[in-house]
């Protein structure tokens, strides 16, 4: 599936930066027996992400799909915003969120902690993984990580 996105990824990356905007991630995936192709979308300085312009960038983006076959599978296409809460996947994401609370889970427990699943202030980020508490954490032990949001 990383094969569709690495395949397609460049071309949507193109179509959105001629909006002003930059991409925050796309996912290919299955989700309830149909595959799914999301396109999030990240504001800049120059353009805010609302409904208009995903839709807009939504027909440039099938318009070329449509014209370059990504596979034989059928899928659907969203294009949004990653929303308040984003997955953090990449570096980037994670330098993002220095000094902000994130919610992680780790396939073991770090000292420190009574759980795998934890919330807590993010403090550094390198190319190897993160810092939290004074710990250092590899990205290859998170299984997920995500921005929270408290009401």
């Amino acid at each position: 599936m990383a094969k569709v996105v690495d395949s397609i990824g460049s071309n949507i990356e193109s179509i959105v930066k001629s909006h002003n905007l930059e991409i925050y991630d796309i996912e290919y995936e299955k989700e309830g027996g149909k595959m799914f192709l999301r396109v999030f979308l990240e504001k800049t300085i120059e353009q805010d992400v609302d409904i208009d312009t995903c839709v807009v960038i939504s027909r440039e983006i099938n318009e070329f799909l449509d014209n370059n076959e990504i596979n034989e599978e059928e899928y659907l296409l969203e294009v949004s915003s990653p929303g308040i809460i984003r997955k953090l996947k990449t570096v980037d994401h994670y330098k993002k969120q220095i000094g902000n609370k994130i919610k992680l889970k780790t396939f073991k427990k770090i000292d420190g902690f009574e759980t795998k699943e934890i919330e807590v202030i993010l403090e550094s980020v390198d190319e190897k993984g993160i810092v939290i508490n004074g710990k250092e954490i590899s990205y290859k032990d998170i299984t997920k990580a995500e921005t929270t949001f408290e009401f």
